[in-house]
């Protein structure tokens, strides 16, 4: 079960709900899933309503009515009866199997002009590097209406599991080894997609959205290098330190609200020039080359309180985390 947190606001499905409490069908092969699913939950409740019903109306059947009555019958198998309850239970195991089996590979064998991303995961968001692209956006994916695509997955630190419900499409995620996952999007719309293996403290956290866009839109922003991080030249350093907070996912575990309590990680609210004591004792202030440090190699230092490694290395540059910072320096 996932929980999400009461702060953090959740992705939603911009369709309607139509199909029986599921998602809805926004992939090629939803259809076939949901499929199968109907099929085996209609044969479970037609056979535990037959079977129910027969132990029950055997139960006031032939029930003993006296201690002295004799049995029935006295024959102790019946073998068409055996054979019947065998074969039959057999062939709808097989005909589930085989249409699992086919589904199966057809969400494992990716179409040749798939379009490829790559998903990093680590506690706790989602890096996604969009085609053609090579800086990533973090919890948002664009792809294109009608299009197949796959996603080659990797994780920087613990097992994790991504999830597109309305797609039908899951795959873990694991340290060490790339693993792929595609679909091919049917109708326009936002969805969410999440991380569907317990990962630790802020497990809830690591939500996203994929947009679908009709595939000229997509195209556009393709050329326009849209899909992907970038700080605006024109902007001060404060504001594009912002769009890192989000786009680097800081704001998975450093709150920008509050200063919160029972975090994994210290709020950024009124962070700077804060005086804050280590796990080894010593108190340090939080200037500019403490920050810097922090961010660029997070096991340097860790604040009394939080545990060591909470944070792990990040993909920033010097030139990024200056600007986060200016940031935090606004944040009273």
């Amino acid at each position: 079960m996932i929980l999400f947190p009461q702060d953090q606001p959740q992705p939603r499905s911009t369709l309607p709900d139509t199909n029986w409490g599921m998602p809805p069908q926004v992939s090629t092969f939803a259809g076939d899933v949901d499929g199968l699913y109907q099929f085996t939950f209609w044969i479970s409740l037609f056979f535990f309503v037959l079977i129910t019903g027969i132990l029950v109306y055997s139960l006031f059947k032939w029930h003993r009515k006296t201690e002295d009555q004799p049995a029935a019958s006295n024959e102790t198998h019946n073998t068409t009866l055996e054979v019947t309850w065998t074969v039959i239970p057999l062939i709808i195991v097989m005909v589930i199997f085989a249409w699992g089996w086919k589904g199966s590979l057809d969400m494992t064998v990716a179409p040749p002009d798939a379009l490829t991303y790559q998903v990093r995961a680590r506690k706790w968001s989602w890096s996604i590097t969009h085609p053609n692209h090579t800086a990533p956006l973090t919890n948002e994916i664009y792809v294109p209406l009608g299009r197949p695509v796959k996603f080659i997955t990797s994780s920087e630190d613990v097992l994790h599991s991504l999830f597109f419900p309305a797609m039908r499409a899951k795959r873990d995620v694991l340290p060490g080894r790339l693993q792929m996952v595609w679909f091919t999007a049917t109708q326009l719309g936002t969805f969410p997609f999440f991380c569907t293996e317990y990962c630790g403290e802020r497990h809830s956290f690591m939500i996203g959205e994929v947009h679908v866009v009709p595939p000229e839109e997509f195209e556009a922003g393709m050329r326009a290098r849209k899909y992907q991080i970038g700080v605006d030249p024109n902007l001060p350093a404060h504001e594009n330190g912002k769009i890192l907070y989000t786009a680097k996912g800081c704001n998975a575990c450093h709150s920008t609200t509050s200063a919160a309590v029972n975090q994994p990680c210290p709020s950024f609210v009124g962070l700077w020039g804060r005086e804050e004591e280590l796990i080894d004792g010593t108190k340090v202030t939080v200037d500019e080359p403490y920050f810097l440090e922090s961010v660029l190699d997070p096991l340097a230092k860790t604040v009394k309180g939080y545990a060591r490694g909470q944070m792990p290395p990040q993909a920033i540059t010097e030139e990024e985390a200056r600007m986060i910072m200016e940031y935090v320096k606004t944040l009273k």
